[in-house]
């Protein structure tokens, strides 16, 4: 497939998910500047978490500490989802039009991302244009994504899931090493770190069962293949530091004692089992 090509069918692709994201939240198309979807909640953090990068980069301000929030003691981003990747994704659409607006884009703008990850990764499996669609469209609205619409801009950004695993499968497969080949990946994975610490967790963990799995009934003879695991070792020294430095406030925050403590049976009912995965 030519270039010309393959740039056509992304650029069908995403006014298609931009229709269905239009059709799927509507009438959020019409009202972007003035409401946001679900009932109060966390969707007005996030909001507001929106305005306040704002401020940061406007003025300066530590993005951190917020010493008018929950006066006299303050208030630390870390004590919730900080999601620095959803919120500057958001940011174009807050100086343009206020933080409202900008949190309206940037949850469309993830349904649309969603579906590219996928489309691509479906497509060149199959070198199906359509296939590509149907699993992009499967993927980006999701009962999982709809039901997180209401207020979790933090988990709407399952756009960089599907691209770090089809890049991972890419280290994997790769014959040689490049920077393309590992960089990629270690992107995708920071910007995982960047969105949300359940992501992070989540995708470490089925990295490990993915490449047992690719070695174990895929390429078992790759098992005692040096490059291979030079590679995964390059990848991991360059993605672990970028994902921990996401990672380092919250941490920060518990080193201090700063966390309420939890309670076996409330961790419980919010925790993700076995077939959540």
């Amino acid at each position: 497939m030519s270039l010309s090509s393959i740039r056509r069918q992304t650029w069908l692709a995403a006014a298609f998910f931009t229709l269905l994201a239009v059709i799927f939240t509507w009438p959020l198309a019409i009202r972007l500047t003035l409401n946001v979807v679900g009932w109060p909640g966390d969707n007005y953090y996030f909001v507001w978490l929106v305005g306040w990068f704002q401020k940061v980069l406007d003025q300066g301000t530590p993005l951190l500490s917020i010493p008018q929030l929950n006066y006299p003691e303050g208030w630390n981003l870390a004590y919730n989802e900080i999601t620095p990747a959803m919120a500057l994704l958001a940011l174009p659409g807050s100086w343009l039009s206020g933080p409202v607006f900008g949190y309206n884009v940037s949850i469309l703008v993830s349904f649309i991302l969603s579906g590219l990850g996928v489309f691509w990764w479906v497509r060149r499996l199959t070198g199906n244009f359509v296939s590509g669609l149907l699993a992009g469209a499967a993927f980006s609205f999701a009962p999982y994504r709809m039901a997180h619409l209401y207020g979790h801009l933090n988990l709407m950004g399952t756009q960089w899931l599907p691209l770090f695993f089809m890049t991972f499968t890419d280290l994997l497969q790769a014959q040689r090493s490049t920077w393309r080949t590992i960089g990629l990946p270690v992107l995708f994975l920071a910007l995982i770190a960047a969105t949300s610490q359940y992501y992070l967790y989540m995708t470490l963990l089925l990295s490990l069962v993915y490449v047992a799995g690719y070695l174990v009934l895929v390429e078992r003879q790759r098992i005692s293949d040096r490059k291979l695991w030079s590679r995964l070792a390059l990848f991991v020294a360059l993605a672990l530091p970028l994902a921990a430095a996401f990672v380092w406030p919250y941490l920060r925050l518990a080193i201090q004692n700063g966390l309420p403590p939890r309670s076996l049976d409330e961790v419980r009912l919010w925790s993700a089992s076995p077939t959540d995965f």
